[in-house]
């Protein structure tokens, strides 16, 4: 049994220290906000110093030792399954993803925003937004009665808000700046919807078919959160992460997306 035990920590501090020791080379390489780092820290402590030290926490804890040990493995255990459901979910659900060529003439597209670079005055998309943005000028010229929302506040280390850049972007590479319109106040997914079900009713756009566009890792809790918010999406397009590390540094923040919303009650 204790064999069986330090097996299953071992498993688990692995794939825990892994995720985290990647997310945060990507915070360090993409700056993000405070918490971010704190959550990280707290983390990657909780799991390695009970293993660095274990001798030494035997000793002082005594009797106790082996019920905390058994926690301590309960919640990494629990965190690499729920982790695994989640990955799990994401790329295996049902999606409604269509070709561009046959969406309707004159959908509303909500374009999720992401992380921007550079200063005020030359501000521009990071690989991952950019991909979305490529992605959603390629359905809008196909769908050539299409608008879209560009969604996206000023984050804390970010020089300006992501909408004007995703606009300015789009209008760079070919698509009207009459056919966008732009939330650039909302601060997180809940804040995207409702501000983009504010502009669809106040420019008149009710009767449209809409679509949703972002990341692959992100699309899920946009359909959970479009749902709770009612409002009702007919399409779903996944633009793919720029690359492998980028993926799995996102698909940890997202779980710790799902666990603020369990935390604020949303979940």
């Amino acid at each position: 049994m204790k064999k069986t035990l330090n097996i299953l920590i071992g498993i688990a501090a692995g794939v825990t220290l892994l995720n985290y020791t990647v997310f945060l080379i990507s915070l360090l390489i993409f700056p993000g906000q405070p918490i971010a780092y704190i959550i990280t820290i707290i983390v990657l402590a909780a799991t390695a110093l009970p293993i660095i030290f274990r001798k030494q926490l035997k000793k002082i804890l005594k009797k106790a030792y082996p019920v905390l040990k058994g926690i301590w493995a309960a919640c990494l255990t629990f965190y690499v399954v729920s982790f695994a459901v989640m990955v799990t979910l994401i790329f295996t659900g049902s999606g409604t993803e269509v070709p561009p060529s046959e969406l309707a003439d004159d959908t509303v597209i909500i374009v999720y925003g992401a992380k921007i670079n550079g200063t005020k005055e030359n501000a521009y998309p990071g690989k991952a937004l950019r991909y979305r943005l490529d992605y959603a000028a390629d359905v809008m010229k196909e769908a050539k009665g299409s608008v879209c929302i560009v969604c996206g506040g000023q984050g804390p280390n970010e020089p300006c808000p992501e909408a004007d850049v995703m606009k300015a972007y789009l209008v760079s590479i070919g698509i009207d700046e009459d056919r966008i319109f732009v939330d650039d106040e909302s601060e997180n997914t809940i804040e995207n919807i409702d501000n983009a079900m504010e502009i669809i009713i106040d420019e008149g756009l009710s009767d449209r078919k809409v679509a949703c566009l972002s990341s692959e890792f992100h699309v899920p809790r946009i359909k959970f959160l479009c749902g709770k918010a009612e409002l009702d999406v007919d399409y779903y397009f996944y633009a793919p992460s720029p690359n492998f590390f980028s993926l799995w540094s996102c698909l940890v923040r997202e779980y710790m997306s799902y666990g603020k919303l369990i935390l604020t009650g949303h979940l």
